[in-house]
């Protein structure tokens, strides 16, 4: 989530592009499984990660965005490293409903 290989911004629109947020499992042999999406939330196809300010608020094709800045931590031999990433909400649109 806003940690991928596309470049911030975008290069060919000079943005951000979101797509739904998938919920995904883990089954045998290493595969992903698809369940479905979280309804509300997005996540950026490009690497957002140190370049997003938690809390900040965007509009993108007429739907305001509020950004939640997250990040995941895991060791190596040789330290630490952290990823950071960023999952947009929804807060415009009736997807509760």
């Amino acid at each position: 989530m806003g940690f991928n290989l596309n470049n911030f911004p975008n290069p060919a629109t000079n943005g951000i592009t979101l797509k739904p947020m998938d919920i995904v499992e883990a089954t045998y042999g290493g595969y992903m499984a698809t369940r479905g999406i979280v309804p509300g939330a997005y996540a950026p196809c490009e690497t957002v990660g140190w370049q997003i300010t938690p809390g900040v608020r965007m509009t993108v094709q007429g739907k305001k965005f509020l950004g939640v800045v997250i990040a995941t931590r895991y060791g190596y031999s040789s330290g630490q490293s952290t990823n950071r990433g960023a999952v947009f909400f929804d807060v415009t649109s009736d997807w509760w409903a």
